[in-house]
């Protein structure tokens, strides 16, 4: 009797603990975004990025690339999207990764993301 106590006692105890683990292991990310949400985010993400290349004096991405327009979805996967960006002035594509949440993962000038 003493035994089966300590099995359910034990069995419990474990539920108590997993609980808490269970509410707090996803996060709330919203929505997945769509392509044209994708294009909108990246562009932001892009104006973010030559405003801190032209603060630190940075010559990485100069103001020709808040001007580009010819932009479009590279690449989407299931959790991912490449947005590129085609500066004619510059002869460059850069490509933004975003999660599909439109959160920013990397950026480059190649486009191949390891581990996609």
């Amino acid at each position: 009797m003493r035994t089966l106590m300590n099995i359910s006692l034990l069995c419990f105890l474990g539920l108590v603990l997993l609980i808490p683990n269970m509410a707090f292991s996803h996060s709330d990310h919203g929505e997945p975004i769509n392509d044209k949400q994708a294009i909108i985010v990246a562009s932001k993400y892009l104006e973010i990025m030559v405003e801190k290349s032209e603060a630190s004096n940075d010559k990485k991405l100069n103001s020709s690339w808040a001007k580009v327009t010819d932009k479009t979805i590279f690449k989407k996967g299931l959790q991912y999207f490449i947005v590129s960006f085609r500066n004619i002035e510059e002869q460059k594509t850069l490509y933004l990764l975003l999660n599909i949440y439109g959160e920013y993962i990397a950026a480059n000038f190649h486009g191949n993301f390891k581990n996609l």
